[in-house]
């Protein structure tokens, strides 16, 4: 086996094999949560929308409740199976933004 130089992206010091491009934007892409998390604050703040405020709040909820079940389920990392890896927190992402969705189109 060869020995990988791996290079550290310094803001949020994710590691990625050196001169790898796509390490290197999913490196960048590191960052999502970051910039969704101050869209929302700026939305919040400048639109005082009850309509955003509300996915915000959704949001938050859906991370603390992942967070919660993570720490008491406690079950460790599932291996791949068939392709997929069975993930709570895509289970809820997705019931949220469906509850959401349907919440929208339904209140129109």
């Amino acid at each position: 086996m060869t020995d990988i130089e791996w290079k550290a992206f310094s803001l949020t010091h994710v590691e990625y094999p050196k001169g790898d491009i796509i390490g290197q934007l999913l490196a960048i892409s590191s960052l999502a949560p970051v910039a969704i998390i101050v869209g929302f604050v700026t939305l919040i703040l400048f639109r005082r929308d009850l309509h955003t405020i509300t996915f915000f709040g959704g949001a938050l909820l859906n991370e603390g409740i992942n967070l919660l079940l993570k720490h008491i389920i406690a079950e460790p990392r599932p291996w791949l199976r068939k392709g997929l890896y069975k993930s709570m927190d895509a289970l809820l992402a997705l019931s949220n933004e469906c509850g959401f969705s349907c919440s929208t189109v339904f209140s129109s």
